[in-house]
């Protein structure tokens, strides 16, 4: 059912692209600024290698029009960050009890991005590291996204 939901989500991000960009073909305005506010919303909620497209599009000159761009690059550096009880689920998976090897670990993450996101910790030795979270769940996100690619290259036109 999770899957279904991304799919509905990244489907529903797409027709509202593929709908401005077919608005410009015909000769109209679209507001590219809107669309991609929508599009930073959603894909910063979606994370995953979708989100991570996202930025590497943005990054090249020329390909997008400049307000989408600009709204799609603050994926880089704006991006939403998972909430700590999620983050803390991962780090417990990972570590077990993670008293036993944090004292303190910032809640509030000081970098967020596409597959994960970054905390400051402090070991019980009071040395100052970062913990670099991959998101829960983000192999079946990748494994679903490219079952969507999947799908979508094999309903394509021949050419």
């Amino acid at each position: 059912m999770r899957e279904q939901g991304r799919t509905r989500r990244l489907m529903g991000l797409g027709a509202r692209t593929g709908g401005a960009l077919l608005k410009t073909r015909l000769g109209g305005q679209a507001d590219w600024r809107a669309l991609g506010e929508a599009l930073f919303e959603g894909l910063s909620e979606l994370k995953g290698p979708a989100m991570k497209l996202a930025q590497i599009m943005s990054q090249w000159d020329d390909l997008l029009p400049p307000d989408l761009a600009e709204e799609l690059a603050r994926l880089q550096r704006q991006a939403e960050p998972m909430p700590w009880p999620r983050i803390r689920e991962a780090l417990v998976l990972q570590y077990g009890d993670i008293d036993h090897y944090f004292s303190e670990i910032e809640e509030r993450p000081f970098a967020s991005a596409s597959m994960g996101q970054v905390h400051r910790a402090t070991t019980h030795e009071g040395e100052t590291i970062v913990l670099k979270v991959q998101y829960p769940g983000l192999a079946e996100v990748l494994e679903s996204d490219l079952i969507q690619v999947r799908r979508i290259y094999a309903v394509r036109p021949l050419v």
